[in-house]
């Protein structure tokens, strides 16, 4: 027998006859991963620890945290998509501006969300997802210019709104 065949077979038998339980998880192994740190906790763990395994009690909370974890990771998931759902709603409700700005107004540089411009400087700069805050700049100087600005006014103040909806969504 190899070494350290001959070593791993002897801790095993060492921590099978000493360490009834494994504390950690509750489980009945423990595993050869387990550090020899981890291990003499386990070794030394106090008399009112053992008893909690030994009547089942330290069983149930290992599987009340693990239902806990498994509960915060879905209540997680299902807060980021219903964020996710408000901030996608809040940038089509943009684009509809855009497209006015664009197609009605003629203002140049504005850019949608999700979509790169044709350079490659676009593709490789993370300005895409400012698109809210750099067509509001865009939209701000187009104002300055324009002989009669109300009609981009209000698009400014709409545009305004749903970045502030979408802030507020996120605090």
């Amino acid at each position: 027998m190899r070494y350290l065949d001959r070593v791993r077979a002897e801790t095993a038998a060492f921590l099978k006859e000493n360490v009834k339980v494994n504390y950690f998880d509750g489980s009945d192994e423990i595993p050869l991963t387990t550090s020899l740190g981890e291990a003499e906790v386990l070794y030394a763990a106090s008399d009112k620890i053992k008893a909690m395994a030994d009547n089942g009690e330290l069983q149930q909370i290992h599987d009340k945290v693990a239902n806990l974890k498994e509960l915060s990771e879905t209540q997680y998931i299902n807060l980021k998509d219903r964020l996710m759902n408000i901030i996608n709603a809040g940038h089509a409700k943009e684009d509809e501006i855009f497209d006015t700005l664009i197609e009605d107004h003629e203002v140049t540089g504005i850019r949608k969300h999700h979509v790169f411009g044709d350079s490659v400087l676009d593709m490789m700069s993370f300005t895409y997802k400012m698109a809210s805050v750099e067509n509001l700049s865009i939209l701000a100087n187009a104002i300055e210019k324009a002989e009669d600005p109300y009609a981009l006014e209000q698009c400014q103040v709409k545009l305004v709104a749903l970045l502030g909806s979408k802030v507020n969504a996120l605090e």
